[in-house]
C-alpha cells in the first residue's frame, strides 16, 4: 500500500503544469519535425502495371503518383526501348533498380529530382577508386535547367556540357577533394571545392550576370587557380569601364601604368611588367583570341599605322562581344608557344543571351553596338552574331586625324555526344585618315591607312576518358586580309639633289638624280596570309598523395605576304628616297614553323598536422 501510494506521488509530481508545458513543447517540436521531413521527402510510392512501354510512359505515370521528376534524352529512350514492370506501393529507387538492372544506364537521385546516367566503367590498370559526378544545374531564380554548361575540373582535365535537362557527368573522377568550375554565357562563373565520393552528385543554381548583384569586380582578379602571376578580367568589369578596345581594359591590371582616355588615332599595343614603349616588350606578348593567336609576324608595312616587329595593334579588337581576358604575366604553360613576355588569352561570347544594344558618346569617340545569342532548338546549338561600329575625330580641338572601325561576327557552338565544337567566322576593317587642317593653305598632301581582315576559326575537343586520352584539343584559324596604306606629300631632302638606284642588273645604268624638294604620292600593300592548327592531349595520373597532369600536343604555323609591298604613283619621284633596291612583299619566302611539347604538372598534397602540449604545475 505504502508502495501504491509513493507511485501515485510521483505521478502526480509528473503531471504538475510545468512539466506538461515542457512535454507539450516537445511534442510539438516532434510533430513539426516529423511533417517537414514527410514534406521534403514527399510521395515516393508508386503502384505500376505496365507491358512494353517507353520510358516516357513510364515516368510520366511515376510523376503522377510521386513529387519526383525526371531528367533523361532521347538516345536513353531509344536504348531502353520496351520497360514491363509490375509492382505494388514500392519506393520509386527499387522501381528504378529494376529498370535498369540489365541496362548501360544508372539513375543519381537529388533532392526530388532524378537525372538519367551512363553507369561508370572501370578503366584497366586502375589503382585509385573512381566515379562518375552528376550535375544538375539550374538558373538561381527561374529554377529552370541550364543548357549548354562547362563543367571542368582543371586540375584533372576532365569537363562535360550540360544537357536539355540541365545534367553534365564528370566521368571517372578519382575520389578525394577537387574543385570544380563552372561557365556559361550571361552567368556568373561558379567555382566550388568538392569532396567527391561514391555516386557523388550535386545540385547548382547559378546566378545571372549583372551590374545590379550585390559585389561587382571591377578591376582584374587574380586567378584563383593558383597562377600568382595571372589576372582575370570578367564581363563586369568590362561594362564597368565601358571600353572601345582591348588596351583599355589593361588598365584594370595591377601595376599598370594608367593612361588618359584613347582617342584610337594611333596604334595601340600591350606592354609587360615595363613602363617604357619598347616594341620587343610588345612583340613578346602573345595575344590568344579563342585560341587562335593574333600574329604580327607578317607585318611588313612599315609606316605610322604600323609597327613593324612590335605587337598586335588592339584597336582592331572590340571588347563588346568579349566574355573575359586572363592576363599572364609570369611564365604561362608551355602550350601557349610563340612568346616571351608573357599571354593575353580573350574569350569571346558563344551562347544564348537577350538582344545587348550599346552606344557610347564623348567630344572623341561615337561608338555603337548590338548583339544576340540564339538556342537553335533542343539540339541545333547556339549561335551568336555581333556588329560593332567605332568612329573617332581624335583630339576635339583639331580636324586633322579621323579613325573608323567596323567589327562584324557570327560563332556557333553544339555537342554531338563526346565532341563539342565552335566555329566562329569575323571581320574587322579599319581606316585611319590624316590630312590638313581646314585653315591652313592647301598643298594637297594627306595620308590614308585601311587594314581588313577576315578570320575563321574552329575548335574543338572530344572528351574520351581513357586512360591516355582524358581530353583531345584541336584548333584551326586562318586570318587573311589586305593593308593598303597610300599617301601624298612633300618630300625634301637637307643634302640637296639626290641619285637613286632602280636596275635589278649588273652593267653600268642611268640613275635618276632627284630635286631637293618634290611633291609625290605612293604607299604600301600588304596582303597577309596566317594559319594556325593544334592538336592537345592532356590526362592525368593519381597516386596516393601523389597527382599529374600531362600535356602535350603539335602546333603548326604558317605565315605569308603576297602584297606588292611599296610603290611609288611616279617611279621617277620616289617616296621613301633609297639607294637600296625595292622588292617586293610577294617576293619574300613564306615562314613555315612546326612544334611539339610536353609539360608534366606535379601536385603532392600533404596533410601537416600540428600538435602541441603544455603542462603547467608545481
Amino acid at each position: 500500500m505504502k508502495k501504491i501510494k509513493k507511485y501515485c506521488r510521483n505521478w502526480i509530481k509528473i503531471l504538475d503544469p510545468r512539466f506538461l508545458s515542457v512535454f507539450t513543447l516537445v511534442g510539438i517540436l516532434f510533430c513539426v519535425s516529423a511533417a517537414g521531413s514527410a514534406q521534403q521527402i514527399g510521395r515516393q510510392y508508386v503502384t505500376l502495371d505496365l507491358k512494353g512501354v517507353t520510358l516516357s510512359v513510364l515516368f510520366e505515370e511515376m510523376m503522377k503518383q510521386t513529387d519526383y521528376r525526371f531528367f533523361f534524352n532521347d538516345a536513353q529512350e531509344k536504348n531502353v526501348k520496351e520497360v514491363s514492370i509490375s509492382v505494388k506501393h514500392v519506393r520509386v529507387d527499387s522501381v528504378l533498380n529494376q529498370v535498369f538492372k540489365n541496362s548501360r544506364y544508372t539513375y543519381r537521385i537529388i533532392g526530388t529530382q532524378v537525372a538519367i546516367v551512363d553507369k561508370p566503367v572501370q578503366l584497366p590498370g586502375q589503382s585509385v577508386r573512381r566515379t562518375n559526378v552528376t550535375l544538375l544545374v539550374k538558373d538561381s531564380v527561374a529554377g529552370i535547367p541550364l543548357v549548354g554548361v562547362a563543367c571542368i575540373l582543371k586540375e584533372l582535365g576532365i569537363y562535360a556540357v550540360t544537357d536539355i535537362n540541365g545534367v553534365a557527368v564528370l566521368q571517372q573522377v578519382p575520389l578525394g577533394k577537387t574543385e570544380l568550375e563552372l561557365q556559361i554565357l550571361g552567368y556568373e562563373n561558379y567555382k566550388k571545392g568538392i569532396n567527391v565520393e561514391v555516386n557523388y552528385s550535386l545540385e547548382i543554381r547559378m546566378i545571372e550576370t549583372s551590374l545590379a548583384l550585390d559585389e561587382v569586380n571591377v578591376v582584374a582578379t587574380k586567378n584563383e587557380a593558383g597562377q600568382a602571376t595571372s589576372s582575370k578580367i570578367g564581363r563586369q568589369a568590362i561594362d564597368h569601364l565601358q571600353a572601345t578596345s582591348l588596351a583599355d581594359l589593361m588598365q584594370l591590371l595591377p601595376g599598370q601604368l594608367l593612361k588618359q582616355n584613347s582617342d584610337m588615332t594611333s596604334p595601340e599595343q600591350f606592354y609587360l611588367r615595363t613602363l617604357n614603349s619598347d616594341k620587343n616588350n610588345a612583340f613578346g606578348v602573345s595575344i590568344m583570341v579563342d585560341g587562335i593567336p593574333m600574329s604580327n609576324d607578317v607585318n611588313l608595312n612599315s609606316n605610322e599605322f604600323n609597327v613593324v616587329g612590335g605587337g598586335y595593334d588592339l584597336r582592331k579588337i572590340g571588347t563588346d562581344n568579349i566574355e573575359s581576358v586572363e592576363v599572364i604575366r609570369g611564365v604561362p604553360s608551355v602550350e601557349y608557344g610563340d612568346l616571351s613576355a608573357g599571354a593575353v588569352i580573350v574569350k569571346t561570347s558563344v551562347g544564348k543571351s537577350p538582344y545587348q544594344a550599346r552606344v557610347k558618346v564623348n567630344p572623341s569617340i561615337i561608338q555603337a553596338s548590338l548583339g544576340k545569342g540564339w538556342r537553335l532548338g533542343d539540339k541545333g546549338g547556339f549561335l551568336n552574331g555581333s556588329f560593332d561600329y567605332l568612329k573617332s575625330s581624335g583630339d576635339p580641338r583639331k580636324k586633322t586625324n579621323s579613325f573608323d572601325r567596323i567589327n562584324a561576327s557570327a560563332a556557333y557552338m553544339n555537342t554531338f555526344g563526346i565532341w563539342r565544337m565552335t566555329t566562329r567566322f569575323g571581320y574587322s576593317g579599319i581606316i585611319d585618315n590624316v590630312q590638313q587642317d581646314p585653315d591652313e593653305v592647301d598643298n594637297g598632301t594627306y595620308t590614308e591607312s585601311k587594314d581588313y581582315t577576315l578570320k575563321f576559326s574552329h575548335e574543338g575537343s572530344f572528351s574520351f576518358n581513357s586512360a591516355l586520352s582524358r581530353t583531345l584539343r584541336y584548333n584551326v584559324g586562318v586570318t587573311t586580309g589586305r593593308s593598303d596604306y597610300f599617301t601624298s606629300k612633300i618630300v625634301s631632302s637637307s643634302t640637296g639633289r639626290t641619285p637613286i638606284f632602280t636596275a635589278k642588273e649588273e652593267g653600268i645604268h642611268e640613275a635618276i638624280l632627284l630635286p631637293a624638294s618634290y611633291a609625290t604620292s605612293g604607299g604600301t600593300i600588304g596582303k597577309p596570309l596566317s594559319v594556325f592548327a593544334k592538336v592537345s592531349n592532356d590526362f592525368f595520373v593519381k597516386a596516393g598523395l601523389l597527382n599529374q597532369r600531362f600535356n602535350m600536343g603539335v602546333e603548326y604555323r604558317y605565315s605569308k605576304n603576297s602584297g606588292k609591298g611599296d610603290y611609288n604613283t611616279d617611279d621617277a619621284l620616289p617616296l621613301k628616297p633609297t639607294s637600296a633596291r625595292p622588292r617586293g612583299f610577294d617576293e619574300i619566302p613564306a615562314l613555315n614553323q612546326l612544334s611539339a611539347y610536353f609539360e608534366d604538372n606535379i601536385m603532392l598534397n600533404i596533410k601537416l598536422v600540428i600538435y602541441h602540449e603544455n603542462h603547467v604545475g608545481n
